[in-house]
């Protein structure tokens, strides 16, 4: 009889088997970067993550949990390669890896915000605003004269 059958656990800590999809990426990714994941088996300690991301025992990764943006820190203790599962940016199958991975202490990094993307300087459009405003009256200016030269040659 195994220690499964029997319902003996080594471990200390109490494991809940619930699957929950989340997102796996190295340490410092951002949740688009990251791939398609499942945790399993969390206990306070650590967990089971099931993911198509090659992992290696002693990897640092950042596990996005369901809808939360808030990303846990974790560290690969084992890794077996276990089934199929879809890729995110494929929407193919592909190798499932199974990994232990305990919590790190460290709390789990914030990824830096993006940074704006073709920022111009305030006074760039401060004058091309100007300069667009310009043109505007310009425009009103030839309409004007063109409906007094429109009149002109009806009256005259």
């Amino acid at each position: 009889m195994s220690a499964r059958e029997s319902g003996f656990d080594r471990r200390r800590a109490t494991r809940r088997q619930k699957s929950v999809a989340a997102l796996v990426g190295p340490r410092h990714a951002r949740p688009a970067t990251c791939e398609n994941a499942f945790v399993e088996d969390v206990s306070r300690g650590g967990m089971r993550v099931r993911s198509a991301r090659s992992l290696a025992p002693g990897d640092s990764l950042v596990l996005y949990v369901g809808g939360l943006r808030q990303a846990v820190a974790a560290k690969v203790r084992w890794v077996r390669r276990h089934g199929l599962i879809v890729r995110r940016d494929s929407g193919k199958p592909s190798q499932a890896y199974v990994a232990g991975c305990a919590l790190s202490d460290a709390p789990a990094p914030r990824p830096a915000p993006a940074a704006p993307r073709g920022s111009v300087p305030a006074a760039v459009v401060i004058w091309s605003m100007r300069i667009g405003a310009g043109l505007v009256a310009l425009g009103l200016v030839a309409l004007l004269a063109w409906l007094v030269i429109l009149v002109g040659a009806l009256f005259a």
